[in-house]
């Protein structure tokens, strides 16, 4: 992408981010959150020494960290240009343990119970009955489904009324589609330090808004506090 084109803003459009800004996507998920979700996920669900199916991997972000406990952890990808990113991460940091495949989560190119635990983290655009009982279906008998997203009214985290424009709703339909599946909840809180306040403009503030990147200028913001909603059905019969 040429630097001279490159707007303000990406007003929220995640889908040019993942096909035109990867570099830009890695540099905000990159930026820690306390506590790491990765090691939410391990205390609390059994992941370790299993085989897992990472659903929409973007880079690799979950991907790498998952495979420290994992047996084994395959990261299924739609966006060319992500999968590259992880692909080129996984030959840099020689990992044994990881492989990536091109596919969409709503059609997993994986065999039926092929796998141990399912997994996806903040995937959008898709619809969640469909993926869900994609990752059921390779998941084994016995077996373990994750999805992990931003809680309701929490859309970019604390600036989700600057982000919309409106009074943060902690009340989604669009939750509501898991719980019905059977899915139990438990929600975290996490906190995303960016060091400084134009680390966090050029990541953050570029994804959602000139009106965001306004606001952390404004009152000097460099941390970002996080609600997250981990769904979770297990064992599968």
């Amino acid at each position: 992408m040429n630097e001279t084109n490159r707007p303000v803003s990406l007003e929220g459009r995640w889908d040019i981010l993942y096909r035109d800004y990867a570099d830009v996507y890695e540099a905000f998920s990159r930026i820690p959150k306390v506590p790491d979700l990765e090691d939410i996920l391990v205390t609390h669900f059994a992941i370790s020494g299993k085989v897992v199916v990472d659903v929409g991997a973007g880079g690799g972000t979950s991907t790498f960290p998952l495979a420290r406990h994992a047996a084994q952890v395959i990261g299924v990808e739609v966006e060319p240009a992500m999968l590259s990113v992880a692909r080129e991460k996984a030959r840099t940091l020689e990992v044994d343990n990881v492989r990536f495949e091109l596919g969409d989560a709503q059609r997993l190119p994986l065999l039926d119970n092929s796998v141990d635990a399912a997994v996806a983290i903040t995937l959008s655009n898709v619809d969640r009955r469909v993926v869900v009982a994609e990752m059921e279906r390779v998941v084994r008998p016995g077996g373990l489904v994750l999805w992990v997203d931003v809680a309701p009214g929490w859309y970019g985290g604390e600036l989700e009324p600057v982000i919309t424009g409106k009074p943060r709703n902690e009340t989604i339909p669009n939750d509501e589609i898991l719980a019905s599946l059977g899915y139990e909840a438990m929600d975290v809180f996490m906190d995303q330090d960016y060091g400084m306040v134009e680390r966090l403009v050029s990541t953050y503030g570029f994804i959602h808004s000139k009106r965001v990147i306004d606001h952390i200028r404004e009152h000097g913001l460099t941390t970002i506090r996080w609600k997250f909603r981990i769904r979770f059905k297990q064992p599968l019969a």
